[in-house]
């Protein structure tokens, strides 16, 4: 639930945004949190729903608690529906959620299917490169801009009301065409946290496009992938 709750909606004005979508299919169980700005997604190709097909959306804050009650890696949850709860069985316990009503955003057709600028760096050296930046960004927008060409990354910002200004460089594996990209730093800086792995990969389209953020290898029957998305270039 951590790596996918930080991407959860505070906004009460959209309710369905504020839980995670539960979504059961024939041979695998997806786990959305999206904000608008943020999508994370998580497969899990272990789940066995004998047939069961839906999707419901449960509170963030029934899963925390759930996550919190969990008292090793080892253990099984079940889930059991009825009306509008949400049963979770743990080994000693059971938990219940009020589902939260409404229908969620069709989040496949924002994931992007063709972005074919890739990058691969070690994750906590981009992290380090984005968080010195970030320092001299607006306040309010708090935008970076990277600019990617052949295995190199730039980032840079300035805020022109303080007159502030920072820009640093990072050998990368870069594939792809020569791009400029800007996005707030602090979702960025959030999902780079959540990646598992000791390199990120992460996959561009155009600057006007969505880019994935994904671990370097998955876990076994998992597959697991991030979404942000750009914003406007500010000059």
């Amino acid at each position: 639930i951590e790596r996918l709750g930080f991407a959860v909606s505070a906004d009460e004005l959209r309710p369905v945004l504020t839980g995670v979508l539960f979504e059961f299919q024939a041979e695998s169980l997806n786990l959305v949190a999206t904000d608008g700005h943020r999508l994370v997604r998580i497969r899990d190709t272990t789940y066995s729903g004998q047939g069961a097909i839906g999707s419901v959306v449960v509170p963030v804050k029934a899963l925390n608690l759930v996550a919190r009650s969990i008292t090793s890696n080892d253990e099984v949850l079940l889930f059991g529906m009825a009306r509008n709860h949400l049963a979770f069985r743990l080994k000693d316990s059971v938990i219940y959620s009020r589902l939260i009503e409404g229908n969620y955003p069709a989040y496949e057709g924002v994931i992007p299917q063709d972005n074919s600028n890739i990058l691969q760096a070690n994750r906590a050296a981009v992290s380090r490169m984005i968080k010195q930046v970030a320092h001299c960004a607006n306040s309010i927008t708090r935008q970076i801009t990277l600019g990617l060409s052949e295995n190199r990354l730039v980032a840079s910002a300035e805020d022109n009301e303080v007159g502030s200004r920072a820009h640093t460089e990072l050998d990368v594996d870069y594939n792809g065409d020569a791009l400029e990209i800007a996005f707030n730093a602090t979702y960025l800086e959030q999902l780079l946290k959540h990646v598992p792995t000791e390199d990120v990969v992460i996959k561009f389209g155009t600057q006007d496009k969505a880019a994935l953020v994904l671990p370097e290898l998955n876990r076994e029957n998992e597959d697991y992938l991030m979404l942000l998305m750009p914003v406007r270039l500010m000059r």
